[in-house]
């Protein structure tokens, strides 16, 4: 019997275009556009047109009424992939209410999902462009503009890497009271193994209104092939996206949480994970690599 070959197709939904490849959405298109021959962009102008976009979609999506008033052109850059690299600390820290911490420390635990923090019921920590990025791509003499989405398949754990003298009022106001100190080397590794994850990334998040990325391919990109989802120069383009883009998508959050200082851990699943509710699992063996902080 001859093995089922992956195939790789594209579904129009909701939000764009989303390509299926291995089991998996790496990544769901939103906008593009390909500038004209030899035209360059200021970070002022890539700026506006994310605003335009992020506006844009807002309304597509039903979301305008939350975005608009804190889609305001900040002075943020455009970051580069080669911004976005892993760090090495000894401690997580997380701020979580009482009953919160209360099933922690009995070793109930969840992650979420890029789906679930862009429709969450808590309003402040709600972020409806959670994993969507603009790409800006210089290919031969022309520049390519992408709206896209990644992240379908990752679980996500949210913290900061901020230990304070006294608790954040930021933090407690939005979180929580309990502080929890987090021995972040054994506890990722016991909760990638508890997943099934493939692999996972801890980043300090960026944050920018924009969400403006920079990239360059070796490639003349020509409005045909660009146009063409399947030609040969848009599959590379493709494979650049996914390779060098997800953390940017995954790392990077409007400005307006800019105060949350995060630090998150990222799971990267062999399956697109549920979008709709976050995953709760058991493991009592991580609560002896977290110290409970003000807790009663």
């Amino acid at each position: 019997m001859t093995k089922k070959k992956d195939t790789i197709k594209w579904e129009h939904g909701h939000g764009g275009y989303s390509l299926k490849a291995h089991g998996v959405t790496p990544l769901t298109l939103a906008m593009m556009s390909l500038a004209k021959e030899d035209t360059e962009f200021t970070d002022d102008q890539m700026r506006s047109f994310a605003k335009i976009s992020v506006d844009y979609l807002a309304g597509v999506m039903g979301f305008a009424d939350r975005v608009a008033a804190k889609n305001v052109i900040d002075t943020s850059p455009a970051y580069e992939v080669h911004d976005y690299a892993e760090i090495t600390q000894q401690y997580l820290y997380k701020y979580v209410s009482e009953s919160s911490a209360k099933y922690y420390s009995k070793g109930s635990f969840q992650v979420g999902s890029i789906g679930y923090f862009q429709k969450m019921e808590n309003e402040k920590a709600r972020d409806e462009l959670e994993g969507l990025a603009f790409i800006a791509t210089k290919m031969g003499n022309r520049i390519a503009n992408l709206a896209i989405t990644m992240g379908s398949n990752y679980y996500v754990f949210c913290g900061t890497d901020q230990e304070n003298d006294s608790l954040s009022d930021y933090h407690l106001k939005n979180f929580g009271s309990v502080l929890l100190k987090i021995d972040l080397v054994p506890f990722v590794e016991k909760v990638a193994k508890r997943l099934g994850a493939k692999s996972y990334k801890v980043m300090k998040v960026k944050y920018s209104n924009a969400k403006m990325i920079k990239t360059e391919l070796p490639t003349q990109m020509t409005p045909e092939s660009f146009s063409n989802l399947s030609s040969i120069d848009m599959q590379s383009y493709l494979g650049h996206l996914i390779r060098d883009c997800t953390a940017p998508c995954l790392f990077t959050k409007p400005g307006w949480f800019k105060d949350e200082i995060e630090t998150r851990i990222v799971f990267e699943m062999p399956y697109d994970v549920n979008q709709s509710i976050p995953k709760r699992f058991e493991h009592t063996g991580l609560s002896k690599h977290i110290q409970f902080i003000n807790y009663k």
